[in-house]
Order: C-alpha cells, then sequence, then structure tokens
C-alpha cells in the first residue's frame, strides 16, 4: 500500500494542536515507512528488525527492535499491525470491540497489559476496504488522530 497521511497531535499541556502530513508506504508483514513532509521532513521505517529515524535527509538513527527493554521491539508490532491489518498481533495486545462490516468498519482497542495501559488508554480504527483513521488517545491527555488516503495497492497472488 501507498499513501498520503494528515495527522495532528494534540498535547495536553499546548492551546493548539500540532499539524503534520506526509506519505506512507506498507509491505505486508515487512516493512511500514512512515515519511513526515510537513513541518519538517523526517522517515520513519519499522519493520521486524527495528526502527530506523532519519530526519532532514542527514545521517539515520537505528532502534533495534530486538531489544525488548527499549520496547521498540512492542511499539514496532504494534504499529505495524495496526496500519497494515494484522489482527492477531492485535489480539495479542488488546482487547478488541468490533462493529460495522467490510464495507464501513470501526475497532476499539483497549491495551490488555498494565505497562501499555499506562501510556495509551485506548486505540479506535476506522476504515473501509483499507484503514482511513486512527486515533490513539494517551493516559497523559495528550491524543494523535491520522486520516489515511490509500493512493496505490499493489496485490501479490500467492506462490
Amino acid at each position: 500500500l501507498q499513501g498520503q497521511f494528515a495527522q495532528q497531535k494534540t498535547i495536553a499541556v499546548l492551546p493548539t494542536p500540532l499539524d503534520s502530513n506526509g506519505r506512507f508506504t506498507v509491505e505486508q508483514g515487512q516493512f511500514v515507512v512512515w515519511e513526515l513532509l510537513q513541518p519538517v521532513q523526517q522517515t520513519i521505517r519499522l519493520s521486524p528488525a527495528g526502527i530506523t529515524l532519519a530526519t532532514d535527509g542527514k545521517g539515520a538513527e537505528q532502534i533495534d527492535a530486538r531489544m525488548p527493554k527499549n520496547g521498540a521491539e512492542t511499539v514496532t508490532r504494534i504499529f505495524m499491525a495496526v496500519i497494515s491489518g494484522q489482527w492477531q498481533t492485535l489480539r495479542d495486545h488488546f482487547a478488541i470491540e468490533a462493529s460495522g462490516d467490510t464495507g464501513k468498519w470501526q475497532l476499539i482497542l483497549t491495551p490488555r497489559s498494565p505497562a501499555l495501559a499506562s501510556y495509551i488508554r485506548q486505540i479506535t480504527i476506522r476504515g473501509g476496504e483499507f484503514t482511513e483513521y486512527l486515533a490513539i488517545a494517551e493516559t497523559n491527555g495528550d491524543s494523535t488522530s491520522i486520516r489515511l488516503v490509500t493512493d496505490k495497492v499493489v496485490r501479490q497472488t500467492p506462490q
């Protein structure tokens, strides 16, 4: 999948939300590339091997996802699962309340573990054929909402 996103981050202590936008690419089960274009240029690449972060075209910082103590493994797996619809991974980490049908659906995710629940209160995901909207409510009062528009889909037949 390839597309565009518009993201709004509301920080409880700031009077106005922070807006950003960019592009995304998802290779099912392989990687997610999240390319922020405005207000700064930043590329985040998530894969089972880790998270790579590059800002303004400068050198990339690598966070090894196999290091569970830094939380990168969990963050990587959850974000990849949310964007690419890996339901079993989501079930491992969240209680899921589903509504709607294949044309218009909504999921409300509530963290299962106390560690995850200490940061995330709830995740709401809505879509049709693909995920179109994602909202993350944090326990500290901050929130993030993301609108996704899928531009390109390449389907591969199983070998």
